[in-house]
């Protein structure tokens, strides 16, 4: 059986990618296929190189129950990798 992952916005997400002309299929792509997964300031963090070669850092939390729902936290882009990075 596949679990269903349904992904939730907080106020402050949408808001900073709106801000950052950041699209929520670059976010789902991030969090599907992260170049890098690790944990920072106790929550989850993917990473994903962009088309435009800088990096999509997305910091969810994770909820599970009946569905698996991702609750993006903050999502922005930079140009290093981050501190802690683990392989996926």
């Amino acid at each position: 059986m596949t679990r269903t992952v349904k992904i939730r916005y907080t106020k402050h997400a949408l808001r900073r990618m709106r801000e950052r002309k950041i699209s929520k299929g670059q976010v789902a792509l991030a969090l599907r296929e992260p170049d890098h997964l690790y944990r920072d300031l106790g929550l989850q963090v993917a990473e994903r190189k962009t088309d435009r070669g800088n990096i999509l850092r997305v910091y969810f939390r994770e909820e599970n129950g009946v569905e698996t729902v991702v609750l993006v936290i903050t999502v922005y882009r930079t140009r290093r990798w981050g501190k802690g990075r683990m392989k996926r």
